[in-house]
């Protein structure tokens, strides 16, 4: 994968982690009050739309490594389950990130929330294992 492509990849899913963990911060730590209950925290709809956008930007750049990063390295069998924890982890963020938004029946859209929101916030180990194992695997080629 040529450098630029693995900077781009990193730093989309970089971001899009920090965007989402900082709504999860602002939405459950940081909720204005007001004469009507709780109200959320200003910039939560703000990392919302940044958020949204970065997961498409990182889903391409997954896509785009896909077809050539996976396939050449599963057939020499480099770090398989780190790379499969990875894609079936993208996967269901990317499933329960568009059901968060789109789905109405509302104890569904509540379950979906919540297990994107855990889901992405360990989506930071299973990434950071890949890259570990990358690196170690370089230093001994």
């Amino acid at each position: 994968m040529s450098a630029w492509l693995r900077r781009s990849l990193y730093s989309s899913f970089g971001l899009l982690w920090l965007t989402g963990s900082a709504w999860l911060v602002l939405h459950f730590f940081f909720q204005g009050v007001t004469d009507f209950g709780p109200a959320p925290h200003p910039w939560e709809p703000r990392l919302m739309v940044m958020h949204g956008v970065l997961a498409v930007v990182a889903v391409f750049f997954f896509g785009w490594i896909a077809g050539a990063h996976i396939s050449e390295h599963w057939k020499r069998g480099f770090r398989r389950v780190s790379g499969i924890a990875l894609v079936v982890l993208i996967a269901l963020l990317a499933l329960t990130g568009l059901a968060s938004y789109y789905v109405t029946f509302e104890p569904l859209r509540q379950g979906s929330s919540l297990l994107h929101e855990i889901a992405g916030a360990l989506a930071l180990v299973p990434a950071l294992i890949h890259w570990i194992a990358k690196r170690s695997n370089g230093a001994r080629r």
